[in-house]
């Protein structure tokens, strides 16, 4: 609604007061009427503008509140921890003095609801562009954040590991104008192939199941790559059923560890 919109309702209703003829009659701008309407109306306006300001601020709130507390919340709450800071108390909720985000260290978080009741949190960070499990120390500090941030009475258990090691054999057919019989490319010697499982590996969601098919399709949308059949995945010495179609890592993430050499003599590669 517009002040020109109030001024019209004011108008339609001071119509039906016979008392108010007189003043209805004079329309000037410059009437002390039309002034005390104008008045009133700008008023109006602003009074009703401030409460659905107001109106959309409690919404906001509440909305905030509902989540607090919910899986989510509590993923939110490990991206916000900061390694060497000390959370102070401000109007009963727990916050840091300084946001800042190089002590930020959380890069991938889970959480999942543990059988036994409360949660499990799984957490790592980047180190030169891989993941890896915090320190002790840095478990330590997470540890003492995550109890003062917590709903009360809230069971939590919280995990850091080491990556999953995932070993593959998988039979792959290759352009012959591309690749040479060994897997590498012709013309930058790279093992194209390998690159992109890692490449999959560390993209893949956190904590999260990985699907035979998206294995299979990083690997056939390598320029050169013809086709491809996974025969076995290993993670850590354990084969994987693939007639499930999918596997977890236990830890959250996995790596490939082999070297170039290792790991091609886990792979048929067939040219065409």
């Amino acid at each position: 609604m517009t002040q020109e919109d109030i001024l019209i309702e004011l108008n339609t209703e001071a119509d039906k007061y016979p008392e108010l003829a007189n003043l209805q009659a004079n329309t000037s701008n410059l009437s002390w009427w039309a002034s005390i309407k104008k008045v009133f109306a700008f008023s109006s306006l602003t009074l009703q503008n401030l409460f659905d300001q107001h109106k959309k601020e409690v919404l906001g709130l509440v909305l905030q509140d509902y989540n607090v507390g919910s899986k989510e919340w509590y993923k939110m709450q490990c991206y916000g921890f900061q390694f060497g800071y000390k959370l102070q108390i401000v109007n009963n909720v727990p916050t840091y003095p300084v946001q800042d985000d190089t002590a930020k260290i959380i890069s991938k978080a889970s959480v999942k609801e543990n059988i036994t009741g409360g949660l499990i949190l799984k957490v790592n960070k980047v180190v030169g562009g891989n993941l890896e499990a915090l320190t002790a120390t840095e478990l330590d500090a997470f540890s003492n954040y995550m109890a003062q941030v917590k709903i009360a009475g809230t069971l939590i258990k919280i995990n850091s590991y080491q990556a999953n090691v995932i070993t593959i054999n998988a039979r792959v057919i290759l352009n012959n104008e591309v690749f040479k019989p060994n897997g590498t490319h012709i013309l930058t010697g790279e093992y194209k192939v390998l690159n992109a499982i890692k490449a999959f590996i560390q993209s893949n969601v956190f904590d999260e199941y990985i699907y035979i098919s998206d294995f299979m399709n990083a690997i056939r949308s390598v320029d050169g790559v013809k086709g491809c059949y996974i025969n076995a995945i290993g993670v850590d010495g354990v084969v994987v059923d693939l007639t499930q179609g999918k596997f977890q890592l236990p830890n959250g993430y996995g790596k490939i560890t082999e070297s170039d050499n290792d790991f091609n003599l886990r792979m048929t590669y067939e040219l065409v």
